[in-house]
């Protein structure tokens, strides 16, 4: 019997420790940081202003467009292009909840021609420069939307504008 009796403690001796080691082993996993790129922050942009509707050109032909529930942009419609500057009037509506940016981009989408910094709720940027000039009629301006504590991405959203001729 004091053979078994060996045996049996030698057992659990075994199995005690093997449970301490997976133990210390989770632990330790679970405690390790892991490694991610440095994040940067997108920067607001600098020509960003409170602008009164008045000011905004007829012919800009300026809309409001509800992108989904959270946030509403108003731009123009119809951009116009001088000395490599797009005049689009591009608002983030006061209520939004979100912080927004946008990039200009050829109809197929493979072509960036500029993009602003992040506009807080209620700021305006009137114009942006293109990195080059625009060929065709029309531009897609793709919208990017950023949650202000976080900068966690709230998704994009396409629209299509027409070149004032």
């Amino acid at each position: 019997m004091e053979k078994t009796h060996k045996i049996i403690l030698s057992v659990l001796a075994v199995v005690l420790v093997g449970v301490i080691i997976s133990c210390v082993i989770v632990s330790q996993s679970g405690s390790k940081k892991q490694i991610s790129p440095e994040f940067s922050a997108p920067a607001f942009d600098s020509n960003a202003v409170v602008l009164n509707i008045d000011d905004i050109p007829q012919d800009a032909e300026y809309k409001s467009l509800t992108i989904k529930d959270g946030f509403k942009v108003s731009m123009s419609s119809v951009v116009a292009i001088h000395n490599n500057y797009v005049d689009i009037y591009f608002t983030s509506d006061i209520d939004n909840s979100a912080w927004l940016k946008f990039e200009i981009l050829s109809l197929d989408g493979k072509i960036s021609y500029g993009e602003s910094g992040l506009l807080k709720q209620g700021e305006t940027l009137k114009n942006i420069k293109l990195n080059s000039s625009p060929h065709g009629d029309e531009l897609i301006i793709k919208i990017l939307s950023y949650e202000p504590d976080t900068y966690y991405s709230l998704g994009t959203a396409t629209v299509k504008v027409n070149i004032a001729k």
